[in-house]
């Protein structure tokens, strides 16, 4: 015990460098796990549209021209602006990738980003907890727990965003210890607006119980007033430029780009889904409920949920909880309270939309051991004996489950790139696409917009839901009852080979294309380019997918036969022709 003292002294005495050290062997550790899991690869299409807006912005654009056809070209995640077409993620998210797409490595944006929350977390905890063995216990927990690790592989926003949580922490601790208030109340605000460029809800998350102390402590005469007005002053200026961009981009500066994609819908509240299903309080429990027994498990990903002795770390540390303290928990409290009212759960490599709570979960638990140690010495052994065996029983663990992570996303992560290569260009690349998205982007094409989109599509035959879509493209947004020459054309080879077909590798694919070599959904092929097959007739390409497994699939480039499409899409409107007239229009 007197060795683990000594270097918890040690790392204490060291300050700064020693939280340095500790972040660059984490991401040296994010960045080789990443590797072995992505070799490079985004994650997911997530990250593939982001990325994309990432290299959009690094060309200094905010969007990408629409094309003639837009719904040749629309992802899930993609919706027209008034600028062109733009991806979902907000300026914070997009910049942080920067970078790295200017030199070349977006796949160490994850382990950095991971690194940076490490280092900034270490700093906070040094002024959340003053006995240096729980401090360093709850830097460690923190930096090799598997859920915080398989995160900072992704390029995901959820780190960064937690550090930038750390730091307004950190800021808010300087704020009560600096003698030059000022400047720690403006860099209060701009980290403030800074975490609203990434993810608002977390923002005003923190946000606020920081801000409900900082007007407790003025009032109480602790602060001086002008502190208000320097932090107003610091957060004023992202608040404006994010104001700005969201003007540019989606037409007002409160309208943010998942309101462009998916419709208000997409927002907080107890209302209508984007997925069609009504969302409510009973659901926001369930869900919640849900989002932190994923939590649990993906903290360590052992069987023994880190909750209960959160809790009590909790409970017994009451009496000398601190105003830092005070502003973690609210912080917590407030995050949970925020996704209570969002129908989105997110569980993607773990419950992400909630990591923030991790790191003071954590600490909670690296306290109980001096917590309990006070009724008995033994206690607190058996408790920190307690938690090294979870934790390494988590460890061994988890490489099975970061292998299941990357057997799902598969078809979405491959390199399409190298597929592209050797492929004429210019040329045509068609991607037959899935037909559940590929309706849902020829209603946006007409609506604008995911949500309406999702009322159309979602829990219906595909049969009824492309009669309906074609109903839609004629301007009736009520389809009549499906006609017997439609039903009949559905039962053929040519409705039937479209329903086989990976519903997220197309998405992905569609963000690989050029001006002098367009990748194009089929449908987009059918109304935009084949009309000029003269120029694209020998250097077309059709993209297949060929499944290998569960949830995997294989990419082939195959001959496009140009006759044989105009064909099968003739038969197809004449389907449509006959089965209007069946219906007396």
């Amino acid at each position: 015990m007197s060795r683990l003292a000594d270097v918890a002294a040690r790392w204490k005495a060291l300050d700064w460098r020693a939280d340095l050290g500790l972040a660059l062997l984490a991401g040296i550790g994010y960045a080789v796990l990443g590797w072995w899991l992505w070799e490079g690869r985004p994650t997911g299409l997530d990250e593939v549209v982001m990325v994309w807006q990432a290299r959009l912005l690094s060309h200094g654009h905010l969007a990408a021209p629409i094309p003639v056809h837009p719904e040749a070209v629309l992802t899930r995640l993609t919706g027209i602006g008034p600028i062109g077409i733009i991806g979902q993620f907000s300026l914070g998210t997009t910049l942080l990738l920067v970078p790295f797409v200017a030199i070349g490595q977006v796949a160490l944006a994850g382990p950095a980003y991971g690194a940076i929350g490490v280092f900034c977390w270490a700093r906070l905890v040094r002024r959340l907890e003053s006995h240096a063995p729980t401090a360093i216990g709850a830097v460690l927990l923190l930096a090799i727990s598997p859920f915080w690790a398989i995160q900072s592989t992704s390029q995901l926003a959820h780190v960064p965003l937690t550090a930038i949580i750390c730091l307004i922490g950190l800021m808010l601790a300087r704020l009560f210890a600096l003698p030059s208030q000022g400047r720690a109340a403006l860099w209060l605000g701009v980290l403030v607006g800074l975490a609203a460029w990434v993810r608002p809800v977390e923002a005003l998350s923190a946000a606020v119980p920081a801000a409900l102390i900082v007007l407790w402590a003025v009032a109480r005469g602790r602060l001086p007033r002008r502190v208000i007005a320097q932090g107003l002053l610091g957060v004023a200026g992202p608040m404006a430029i994010l104001l700005a961009t969201n003007t540019i981009t989606t037409g007002a500066p409160l309208r943010f780009s998942y309101d462009v994609v998916s419709g208000p819908k997409h927002r907080l509240g107890f209302h209508e889904s984007p997925d069609g299903t009504d969302y409510t309080p009973a659901r926001g429990v369930l869900k919640t409920r849900k989002q932190m027994h994923s939590l649990g498990e993906s903290t360590w990903e052992s069987r023994f949920t880190p909750f209960w002795p959160a809790a009590l770390g909790v409970v017994l540390a009451l009496p000398a909880l601190t105003l830092l303290d005070g502003w973690a928990l609210a912080t917590v409290a407030s995050l949970m309270l925020s996704y209570w009212a969002y129908w989105g759960n997110a569980e993607w490599l773990g419950p992400r939309f909630i990591l923030p709570v991790l790191p003071f979960m954590l600490l909670a638990v690296a306290r109980l051991p001096r917590l309990v140690a006070r009724w008995h010495w033994a206690l607190g052994a058996a408790a920190a004996v307690g938690i090294v065996g979870v934790v390494s029983e988590g460890l061994l663990r988890a490489p099975i489950r970061f292998r299941e992570f990357e057997a799902m996303e598969r078809a979405t992560t491959i390199d399409l790139t190298r597929l592209l290569i050797g492929t004429p260009n210019p040329g045509l690349i068609i991607a037959r696409g899935d037909l559940r998205r590929t309706n849902e982007a020829r209603v946006r094409a007409v609506s604008g917009k995911l949500g309406a989109a999702n009322a159309i599509v979602k829990g219906r035959e595909h049969c009824d839901v492309l009669w309906g879509v074609r109903w839609l493209e004629i301007g009736v947004p009520q389809a009549p009852p499906v006609a017997d020459a439609w039903r009949e054309w559905c039962a053929g080879p040519e409705f039937q080979q479209l329903q086989w077909v990976s519903s997220e590798v197309t998405g992905a694919l569609l963000l690989f294309s050029t001006p002098t070599r367009p990748v194009l959904r089929s449908l987009g092929a059918r109304t935009a380019l084949l009309a000029d097959s003269v120029t694209f007739r020998e250097r077309t390409r059709l993209l297949l997918w060929e499944r290998i497994g569960k949830e995997q699939w294989r990419p082939r480039l195959a001959a496009f036969d140009y006759d044989s499409a105009r064909a099968s899409w003739a038969r197809e409107d004449s389907a449509f022709a006959l089965g209007r007239r069946q219906v007396g229009q």
